[in-house]
């Protein structure tokens, strides 16, 4: 009995971890998501061109997002 206590207590230890992973995940592609719609934004307000990245990377930290522009 005491081993089977011990696995469920580990199981739910390892769900909550889980569903943190996934709620970290989803919240910042939701970041990533409002912060193109800015970029957007100034860019209509300022009036530039429209500019195409055809590759890019993302680095999202928790202070800023990163974007690097890749190839030429």
């Amino acid at each position: 009995m005491h081993a089977l206590t011990k696995g469920i207590l580990l199981g739910c230890c390892l769900g909550v971890l889980l569903a943190w992973n996934v709620a970290e995940i989803y919240m910042r592609k939701h970041n990533l998501n409002m912060f193109r719609n800015v970029i957007q934004q100034e860019l209509k307000r300022v009036s530039v061109p429209s500019i195409t990245i055809k590759s890019a990377t993302v680095f999202i930290t928790e202070k800023d997002v990163v974007v690097r522009e890749e190839g030429g």
